[in-house]
């Protein structure tokens, strides 16, 4: 027998060797090989192949798997904005190993009634995979590929359709403990990329001219190694918020002991001096923390952390991340409403966002942040208040808003969050299986951007089109409301270490031409950035009547929007008629808007109304009838995930 573990592309547009961001390493993979070792399963048993990396034509993949030619072929699919690329793999494995086994695992798994039923996949498997893929691999040894159903319904975590056409699922599985989940192997990953190990090197970047590290002068220490890269040190959450898709439960931290063995592997063998955490939940140990500080001390790295709660951040403990050589914390802010955090079940307030942003730019902490517009509940008045945060810390910090790194997304439905059912409930997302594929084929490789946007809010058009603008003007209000005088050059002036300069509209504009890539993606992204950008660092702009200037600025923002999304519709059609297979990179269709969230939509606990958005599914879901079918009840039981399912092990 001989087991085959594949990556799925994440997103085929992007050179693996461009950007700031190191490639994530695949570190789902290489905990499922450390695991099939324990128990007994040599290299001689199975093979990696990483598909992410290699970018390989589909007939380089069918050459590839016809010379492997395995047994069983374990798919990656860590996002469910994944699904077209499996499908397309999933074929190509078919045609060429048509006697294999085909699992697939991940995210994407919440979907396993579409997978199973539109790809070549044979099984899904539910949250972490470890134990069930080493399980099922025993059962292969034992069965070859007979499907015996009881047999499979004793593996915990599997999702298949049986000889009923029923969709089965067996239950949520165990965990391997948190001491056996693996850091990167560099070795094991290079291992993937077969006849070209060089590309090993998209796992690291030059640490010393990325953002998160530039504007610290212990940066430029004639000591300090080059390179970052990245890595994990705890797994999972202690909150779930309505738009996040997660399919394991609990918070894990990793031994002390293996990321003190991973750090000296780092400077040893790849030159390392700056590491970037890309933990979703940083600090929420707060001994496990101060211990990982310590080790980047030992260790002489820089360090940033990618994902921490503002509910942890504490004066004393930035002061020792900081004294630790720490640069960066990125606070997860999402918005400046408290209403919004209550939607969005942040589990935090508005007062402790500030006491976090305090107490690090107090240390000199550098706190980029990320913003998520467009929930349902969101108005133009929630917005309003998230521009007022995002212009008081720029005031605290002292620097124009123009100058802080906050990124804003839109608030995109993914398969297992309450945002995705609320998108079945309202009718925006279909629940057939033609319907939930169509869906699942639309996000390929999509961002949380505006043109991916699906309109769950309920707002008009013009007004969501317009919100990004508003934050910005909102947080330049504040700021001169403040009594800063306007200069945007305070930041700017402490960054260190930099030859990088901003490029001009006209550079752009020449890039996008000579990369063809003039897609409505692209150049909203280009307009509007650098319209937002001129309105937000106007003094006269943010001093004049708001009804004038939003009156003005959302018809522009509309009239921007409208006139790319004739051009990106017209040139599609022309290259199809051209006979070239493309893709509208286009998601904001005219669908049947919802409407908008008010006090008599939200359910009602104790004495008061409650705005999270998982009580509102709940319900809503509570007025439906009871599901019919087997497949029924378990695709809702996938979609809602731990908390609905009563066999808890």
């Amino acid at each position: 027998m001989k087991a085959l573990l594949c990556t799925i592309p994440l997103n085929i547009a992007v050179p693996r060797n461009e950007g700031q961001w190191p490639i994530m390493p695949k570190v789902a993979i290489v905990s499922l090989i450390k695991w099939m070792e324990r128990n007994g399963y040599t290299p001689e048993m199975y093979d990696f192949y990483d598909i992410d990396m290699l970018d390989p034509s589909d007939d380089e993949i069918r050459e590839y798997f016809e010379s492997c030619n395995p047994t069983v072929v374990g798919l990656s699919a860590v996002v469910s904005t994944s699904y077209a690329q499996v499908k397309r793999i999933a074929g190509i494995l078919r045609q060429s190993c048509p006697g294999a086994w085909i699992v697939m695992g991940g995210n994407l798994a919440v979907c396993a009634n579409v997978v199973l039923r539109k790809t070549e996949v044979d099984i899904c498997v539910q949250g972490d995979g470890e134990i069930p893929w080493v399980e099922f691999l025993d059962y292969v040894k034992r069965f070859s590929r007979q499907w015996d159903y009881k047999e499979l319904s004793k593996i915990k975590s599997l999702t298949y359709i049986d000889e009923d056409g029923e969709m089965q699922f067996t239950g949520y599985g165990r965990s391997i403990p948190a001491s056996e989940i693996p850091l990167p192997d560099y070795g094991l990953l290079a291992s993937g990329l077969k006849d070209r190990p060089e590309l090993v090197q998209n796992y690291f970047r030059n640490g010393s001219t990325h953002d998160y590290f530039r504007h610290d002068p212990r940066s430029l220490e004639k000591d300090r190694r080059p390179m970052l890269a990245n890595f994990w040190v705890s797994k999972g959450c202690v909150a779930k918020c309505t738009f996040c898709q997660r399919t394991t439960k609990g918070y894990r931290v990793f031994s002390l002991d293996a990321i003190d063995e991973h750090l000296q592997i780092l400077k040893d063998k790849f030159n390392v001096g700056f590491v970037q955490l890309i933990d979703e939940n940083f600090g929420s140990n707060r001994k496990h923390a101060h211990g990982v500080a310590g080790l980047m001390k030992k260790h002489n790295m820089l360090w940033a952390c990618g994902g921490v709660r503002c509910t942890t951040v504490v004066d004393e403990d930035v002061q020792f991340y900081r004294d630790h050589l720490c640069v960066t914390l990125k606070l997860g802010i999402e918005s400046g409403s408290q209403r919004m955090f209550d939607v969005m079940e942040k589990k935090c307030t508005v007062e402790k966002v500030y006491d976090a942003a305090t107490s690090c730019i107090k240390r000199n902490v550098n706190i980029p942040f990320g913003l998520m517009i467009g929930m349902p509940g969101e108005t133009d008045a929630t917005i309003r208040k998230t521009g007022e945060l995002v212009g008081n810390i720029a005031s605290m910090r002292g620097v124009h808003p123009s100058q802080l790194d906050v990124g804003v997304c839109y608030a995109l439905p993914l398969p297992g969050t309450p945002l995705y059912e609320y998108g079945q409930q309202v009718g925006l997302i279909g629940t057939t299986v033609e319907e939930e594929e169509e869906y699942l084929e639309s996000v390929l490789d999509r961002g949380a951007g505006l043109v991916n946007y699906i309109n769950l809010n309920g707002a008009r058009l013009r007004k969501i089109l317009y919100w990004e603008t508003l934050i910005r003007l909102e947080a330049a209000r504040t700021f001169y409301r403040n009594g800063h005088n306007g200069s945007t050059q305070a930041l700017s002036s402490k960054r260190l270490n930099t030859n990088q300069t901003k490029p001009t509209l006209r550079q752009e504009a020449s890039r996008l031409l000579r990369s063809k890539r003039l897609w409505s993606t692209e150049i909203v992204h280009l307009i509007r950035y650098r319209l937002n950008k001129g309105l937000m660092s106007s003094r006269l702009v943010a001093r004049l009547p708001r009804p004038l200037v939003d009156g003005v600025a959302r018809n522009l923002n509309y009239a921007v929007f409208s006139i790319v999304k004739s051009v990106s519709v017209a040139r599609f059609k022309m290259d199809r008629i051209r006979g070239r297979n493309v893709r509208l990179k286009y998601l904001f269709r005219k669908y049947q808007r919802p409407g908008q969230l008010t006090e008599q939509d939200l359910p009602l606990l104790g004495d008061r109304r409650r705005w999270s958005l998982r009580d509102i599914v709940k319900a809503r879901a509570e007025c439906l009838p009871e599901p019919e079918t087997v497949t029924e009840r378990n695709r809702l039981i996938l979609l809602r995930g731990r908390e609905v399912f009563t066999e808890s092990p």
